[in-house]
């Protein structure tokens, strides 16, 4: 999410995501606000995985991606661009 002039992440999820330094965040807690620059997400899956997604902000200079949660078609773009990871496949790869 964006506001206030900068990003912030929250978990809506079943588990929480761990941000560096082993920092939690749990679903229903407030937004951690991200600093600028390279931050790795980890969440925990299924069995022993665990996926990372991987996010660098800029340095608070305006961005052109609207503010607030995806709408439904930018999940669904989502989820197709991904649809290799999500199916487990043994060599994901993003789809263009």
């Amino acid at each position: 999410e964006r506001h206030a002039g900068r990003w912030w992440v929250r978990a809506t999820g079943k588990v929480p995501l761990r941000l560096p330094r082993s920092r939690l965040v749990f679903a229903g807690a407030a937004p951690v606000p991200l600093p600028p620059g390279y931050l790795p997400v980890y969440a925990r899956g299924s069995g022993d995985r665990e996926h990372v997604l991987e996010i660098r902000i800029a340095d608070g200079t305006p961005s052109p991606v609207p503010a607030g949660r995806l709408r439904p078609d930018e999940r669904l773009v989502l989820a197709m661009v991904a649809r290799g990871f999500l199916r487990r496949e043994e060599r994901p790869r993003p789809v263009p």
